[in-house]
This record gives structure tokens, C-alpha cells and sequence, in this order.
């Protein structure tokens, strides 16, 4: 399963998943996915599991690392069963809860992948469609 929200042009991020030997719960399709930030680097599912957890089931945690040096960059992803979880996560955790060994709160927001064009957060219905090789001079209404 692919992680959208890195971006494609940083090859040295190292995607660990929480439980990657066990079966992932089920998920409701609106379910949430949450940007983590603000999370020490020497911190690992373990240590962040019963933070988040408490909010409701799991599906699934991932801890962004360097690939080349195994570190973490101090953030991760969450995503819960049910989206009321997350929302209840980010109300109660987002620039209000420091990790000891940091000085800013974490960050808790749903991933970039999961905003809409419209402010809301979930699936975008929106498709784009890249087209190449056009001449300079084509205009849109041309195209359309």
C-alpha cells in the first residue's frame, strides 16, 4: 500500500508500518488519515500507539525515516478505523500535547492527501489528466 503524502521526488524516506506481519482492521471508507508532527526521533510505533489509540482503533501507523540512515524526521501518519476517531484525535491532541524532549506541540491534521479542494477533508472526486506534446500555440477552449 502506497503513502501518497511524501513527496515522489524524496527517495530517502523509509515507510515503517505498525504490525506489518498482522492483518490491518477493517476501515470505513471516509476513514481519516492524520499528519503527525512534532514527535521525537528517537520515539517508534510502540511509543506512539497508546497516544493515539485511546482516541479509537487503529488501521494504521507509519513513521517516516531517512532510508539511508534509519533516523526518523520527527513525524508520522495515522489512519483510523473511523473517521470520528480521527476528528476527535485532532481536537484533543493538535497543538495542545508536547512529547517530552520537545518544545512545540505535536501537529495533528489530516494528510494532505486527505484535503479537498473545497476545505473539507476526505476523497477528492476531482481527476486530473496530464496531456504532453501540445503545439505552444493551442489555447484551452481549443483543447476542451
Amino acid at each position: 500500500m502506497a503513502i501518497s503524502s511524501p513527496s515522489d521526488s524524496n527517495q530517502n524516506l523509509q515507510i515503517i508500518r505498525i504490525n506489518p506481519s498482522k492483518k490491518l482492521p477493517s476501515k470505513d471508507p471516509d476513514a481519516l488519515k492524520l499528519f503527525i508532527g512534532q514527535i521525537p526521533k528517537h520515539y517508534d510505533e510502540s511509543d506512539i500507539k497508546p497516544i493515539f489509540e485511546k482516541f479509537g482503533e487503529i488501521y494504521e501507523i507509519v513513521i517516516l525515516k531517512d532510508r539511508a540512515t534509519g533516523v526518523s524526521r520527527g513525524c508520522a501518519f495515522c489512519t483510523y478505523c473511523r473517521r470520528e476517531s480521527a476528528l476527535a484525535a485532532q481536537q484533543e491532541l493538535h497543538e495542545k500535547k508536547i512529547l517530552p524532549g520537545m518544545h512545540f506541540p505535536l501537529q495533528v491534521k489530516p494528510a494532505d492527501s486527505e484535503t479537498r479542494p473545497d476545505g473539507g477533508y476526505g476523497p477528492v472526486e476531482e481527476r486530473k489528466l496530464f496531456i504532453g506534446m501540445l503545439s505552444k500555440t493551442m489555447r484551452e477552449d481549443e483543447l476542451r
